[in-house]
This record gives structure tokens, sequence and C-alpha cells, in this order.
């Protein structure tokens, strides 16, 4: 992870967030254990960070480790916001705007001047919650490699596009696999207003490895004939992607 994060640390070390940031966009990664030690140690900090709405939000969560991973992405969110402040036309306090789901269950952002911003996107998987901002509608997802996505392979990609993945991760077909979910889970939340079908609706056709760099994964959809480019990194036991349009 530290290849591609770099680590900034808030509130006096209680929390490390890492942090990439590209012309155009942020990503910030936050992990859910730090969360949920600073609500357990000390609720009063941790909830400085949240507005009032979001504080009321909190109290639908019965089971701690769905509040913990909530917790996680709004703080995610927030700082990649406040990294660029350009973004937010607020002072810069994590606690001035809030992070609330819209009907679908997208993430938006409410700032006091009741303007929306809905360039942002967020998910969580085993321990990490990752958000993104940019400066257009964009797509985040990160995912645990593990042997469970052995059992939804067929859900997951094509024949074709699961041998497309295994050329460029030979010898991993878990890796693999989860590249291409990760992959077309950030297009789906990118293109959701047009794109509510998962898998079913999202094909990758190639995949661009650079040295050193993120691959680039271009997806075509096929309802319009669209095309979408798609970054992806292989981090630790996780794969991360994201896009924007």
């Amino acid at each position: 992870m530290e290849d591609f994060f770099f680590n900034t640390s808030i509130q006096e070390g209680d929390l490390t967030l890492r942090c990439h940031r590209k012309t155009g966009l942020c990503l910030v990664l936050v992990e859910v254990a730090q969360v949920a030690s600073l609500l357990a140690d000390n609720k009063d900090r941790l909830f400085s960070l949240f507005s009032e709405e979001e504080q009321e939000y909190c109290k639908k969560f019965r089971f701690p480790k769905r509040l913990h991973e909530w917790l996680s992405g709004r703080i995610a969110v927030k700082y990649c916001l406040l990294r660029d402040n350009k973004r937010i036309a607020l002072r810069p306090n994590p606690r001035d705007f809030s992070i609330l789901p819209d009907s679908h269950g997208r993430p938006i952002c409410f700032p006091l001047s009741g303007e929306k911003s809905t360039n942002i996107s967020l998910s969580h998987s085993h321990g990490y919650a990752v958000a993104m901002a940019a400066d257009r509608p964009c797509g985040v997802d990160i995912q645990h490699i593990g042997a469970q996505i052995l059992k939804v392979r067929d859900r997951v990609a094509t024949t074709d596009e699961i041998a497309l993945a295994n050329r460029h991760i030979p010898g991993n077909l878990e890796a693999a696999l989860t590249l291409l979910w990760s992959t077309k889970e950030a297009v789906k939340k990118h293109r959701l207003p047009k794109y509510p079908g998962l898998f079913e609706a999202i094909f990758v056709q190639r995949i661009i490895p650079e040295k050193n760099q993120p691959w680039t994964l271009e997806c075509r959809l096929p309802a319009d004939n669209e095309k979408q480019s798609v970054q992806a990194v292989h981090l630790d036991q996780y794969m991360l992607a994201w896009c924007k349009g």
C-alpha cells in the first residue's frame, strides 16, 4: 500500500489516512480498526468530525461492524474533499458538511449552503474504507482478494474476460477475478443512473499495463455502445479500481 499511498496524519495521530492525489482526483484510504478504536476510547473526539445530521444517522445502525465501516467511509470522503478546498466552498472543518446517502444509496455531500456535490464515491472491504473525490462524476471500489470469489466466477466475468485478466496476472486466478470485480463495481457506481445492472452490462475488452503504474482497463457498455476507462492497482491483498467521466 505504501508504494501507492503516502501517509497523512490527522487528529494528532489518532487516525492515519493514506492519500493519493493526481490532477482532477483524490483517493483516501482509512483503516476501519483505527476508527473503531477511537470510537471506543474517545467518542466525542471522533464525532467532532461529523455533522449533527450524520450523528443522527448513526443511530440507525444496530451492528458495530456496519457502524465502523460507515464512519470510516465518511471520514475518507471528507478528507478527500478537504485535500482540495476547491471542491467545497466552506472553511476546512469536516463537521461543516454532511455525507449522506441519496435514494440509490450513493454518498452525496451536503454543505451548509445546501448545494449538493455528487462527484464523490466510496467503498469498503475487509478492514479498509476508500473514498474518491473528482472534478467529474466518479466511481471507486476496493475488494479483498480471497478464495470466496472462485464460487461466483461465472457471475463476475465471461470466459474471455477471465482469460484476458489471467494473461496479466498469471497463476493467480483469485487476483485476476478480483481485478475484474473491482473494475466493474467502479463502473457501476459511476454509471448507476443509466446502468442499474452490474456485470451483465459491463465488459472488459482490454487491459493496458504500464511499468510501476496502475493498469488501464477499457470497458464497453453495450446499452449505448459507450466506453469507460478504469484505473486499477494491486495493493497487497486488495484490488483498488477507480474511474471518472
